[in-house]
């Protein structure tokens, strides 16, 4: 449930840098007035140190956030905790299919090799 105190549009990715330093100048506008408090997740999930999620809580609506970091061709999110564990997921699969796909050209260019090689 998300209110007027928080956000009312998800953000898949931030297109450009520029994009999220927009965003983040918003959110710390949020926090310095109140609107949303930063939680700090490290002291229940010790896991959560080693990746570049930052959670934050709507004060009004107890809307809980998750904001993702950018980094290289990663361009992050800001997402409620459900649906950015779903967008994670769906972000898996992807990498998993890209993965496999990669894989299967690798192990092709190797055959053609070794029979060329043999011929």
């Amino acid at each position: 449930m998300m209110c007027e105190d928080c956000f009312q549009e998800l953000i898949y990715k931030f297109p450009t840098q520029q994009n999220f330093e927009d965003f983040e100048n918003i959110l710390q506008e949020k926090c310095t007035e109140g609107k949303i408090s930063v939680l700090d997740m490290h002291k229940t999930d010790y896991l959560s140190a080693f990746d570049s999620n930052l959670y934050f809580e709507c004060r009004t609506c107890k809307e809980v956030w998750i904001l993702n970091t950018p980094d290289y061709a990663w361009r992050g999110f800001f997402l409620p905790v459900d649906k950015a564990i779903e967008y994670k997921k769906e972000s898996n699969k992807l990498d998993e299919k890209r993965s496999i796909g990669c894989l299967i050209v690798l192990i092709i260019i190797a055959i053609a090799i070794i029979w060329n090689y043999l011929k």
